[in-house]
């Protein structure tokens, strides 16, 4: 596992949070979006601006670049309204990106999958489907159904909205997407046949009627690259992370708690490993994979950014961004000219929000 070193901070490019960062699928380049409807693409070398994009009074909360193409840039914001910004080299004067459509309700996170020519939404509580008609032409394709939570709660119990916090395709199987919820987890519908439009699996519960959740509270979720490993923040105590198997037509979540199970139980747990966490609010922690799934990247809400062994759940290394009350609300790796880069970004600093950027200490 390489060792990062800090390799530029830049203080005055947003203001108050930085909501997303996300690096060009090519490495090339990093954007990075604040709650003032700012959109800055620097090289990821050297920090140079690229293009500066800017939207009226609008709170940017996804980015997301299109899968095959270091050009296109999409932006959802927290009105429900999906942008796209195109690179044009030199474009240093703030300009507005092309509107592509409006949807109902917040937008949470996104997928696009340039294969499918798909776009995967999560707004409010629920799944939008875009089909790509032409550059700027998406066009709402399908609206998935929320799933039913059939876990017994107490007389009068408000049960909190399913609100999407993680949408994922494998690799392996384009046509199926998984869906984590926070408050929720991922529940026994949460895998979503996209061509066929229906659910096709659900996933195998240990206690016999009622659906497994992945990650009560979770906070998000990330698939590995190759499919076969999952993390969730668990806001109560820590990351859990999951191996996906195949058994039939569902699939099981492969689970060894660390604590010991009583003497006469026979029911098999279906969590790897859980990994203390330094998140002491009760926010939305994202997390994602990185190193080739060897190690995940999660942020905080005491200043730093940690990576951690998704075989062993340890601490490999912590990025100490700030100080100990800074939270750490956006994050993103990439690979570039044999190099390994993180970003860090703050939230509610105000004039003193910063971006980072870490580069491995060697090459590949």
């Amino acid at each position: 596992m390489p060792n990062y070193r800090l390799l530029k901070r830049f203080k005055g490019l947003h203001l108050d949070s930085i909501n997303a960062i996300a690096f060009s699928p090519d490495g090339s380049m990093m954007a990075s979006a604040d709650d003032q409807g700012k959109i800055i693409v620097t090289l990821t070398v050297n920090g140079r601006n690229v293009n500066i994009f800017s939207i009226a009074g609008a709170l940017v909360t996804v980015l997301c670049w299109y899968s095959n193409d270091s050009a296109l840039l999409f932006a959802g914001l927290h009105s429900g309204k999906l942008y796209a910004c195109i690179m044009s080299p030199g474009a240093y004067v703030p300009r507005e990106p092309t509107w592509i459509c409006d949807l109902a309700g917040p937008i949470t996170v996104c997928l696009v999958d340039s294969m499918s020519k798909r776009m995967i939404i999560g707004l409010g509580n629920s799944i939008s489907v875009l089909r790509q008609i032409a550059l700027y032409d998406w066009r709402l394709s399908t609206t998935i159904a929320q799933p039913v939570d059939h876990i017994l709660k107490p007389l009068n119990f408000e049960d909190p909205a399913l609100v999407p916090t993680g949408v994922h395709i494998s690799p392996s199987v384009p046509n199926q997407l998984l869906i984590s919820y926070l408050d929720h987890g991922v529940l026994d519908q949460s895998c979503y046949d996209l061509d066929e439009d229906i659910t096709i699996w659900r996933v195998w519960s240990d206690r016999r009627m009622m659906p497994v959740l992945i990650a009560r509270t979770s906070g998000a979720s990330a698939l590995s690259i190759k499919g076969d490993a999952f993390v969730a923040t668990n806001l109560y105590d820590g990351i859990d992370f999951y191996s996906t198997v195949k058994v039939q037509d569902r699939i099981q979540m492969v689970q060894t708690w660390k604590q010991k199970q009583k003497k006469n139980s026979t029911v098999k747990r279906t969590r790897i490993n859980r990994a203390a966490l330094h998140i002491l609010e009760n926010v939305l922690i994202p997390i994602e994979f990185i190193h080739k799934d060897e190690s995940v990247l999660v942020r905080s809400s005491t200043g730093i950014a940690v990576i951690l062994s998704t075989e062993l759940g340890r601490e490999q290394q912590v990025l100490v961004h700030g100080s100990s009350h800074d939270l750490i609300q956006a994050v993103g790796y990439t690979v570039y000219g044999g190099w390994q880069y993180i970003a860090t970004g703050d939230s509610e600093k105000g004039d003193d929000t910063q971006l980072q950027v870490w580069v491995s200490v060697d090459s590949k």
